[in-house]
């Protein structure tokens, strides 16, 4: 249905019920389309859906996390749009502002007074950090944020790093969602 063309009203002069009429039509067609449109883009909900997604270690962990290694567990939660991983590379199919979020939860430890550290980098392992975590001591979980503008095809990539012997990065319970990496496109 088109946009039904009203005549203005003018003041001081009696509101005429065929131009009230009008106004609801009008009003019916923009809600019909407005709600088409939500149902097309957000399934309905009226959220237009991100780009991006998470990927957790599920059931999985990875050993011998000794220095620099990079993290290859990952499994998809849910359905992401606009990342793909491979290998521990997720890449990014559009250009944009991003916010990435990486933890993990070394397991075991070898040594308690073992450095820890997990950081987000681009080509990494080293000259591209982004964002970085560390720990000394009994501190078993690392997390760390960073907002970028990044070009399409960006690889995106997370490393954890144990300064005395190897350890293991894996889930405490099967409830939880450590480890964990979420990369979203913010905006437009």
């Amino acid at each position: 249905m088109a946009i039904v063309s009203m005549t203005p009203a003018v003041a001081g002069n009696v509101a005429l019920a065929a131009e009230y009429n009008k106004l609801i039509t009008n009003i019916t067609d923009l809600d019909s389309r407005t709600t088409a449109v939500e149902a097309a883009v957000g399934g309905g909900t009226g959220e237009v859906p991100r780009k991006g997604g998470e990927y957790s270690f599920g059931a999985s962990t990875q050993s011998s996390i000794g220095a620099g290694t990079l993290l290859t567990a990952w499994g998809a939660v849910g359905s992401p749009s606009g990342v793909s991983h491979s290998a521990g590379v997720f890449t990014l199919t559009e250009a944009g502002l991003y916010t990435i979020s990486a933890s993990v939860r070394f397991t075991s430890v070898g040594t308690i007074a073992a450095d820890r550290y997990l950081w987000i980098c681009g080509s990494g392992p080293s000259g591209d950090v982004w964002s970085k975590a560390s720990s000394t001591g009994a501190c078993f979980n690392l997390a760390c944020t960073t907002t970028r503008r990044l070009p399409a095809g960006q690889q995106v990539r997370v490393y954890a790093y144990i300064g005395t012997g190897t350890t293991t990065i894996g889930r405490e319970t099967a409830g939880d969602s450590v480890p964990l990496i979420s990369l979203y496109k913010v905006g437009n």
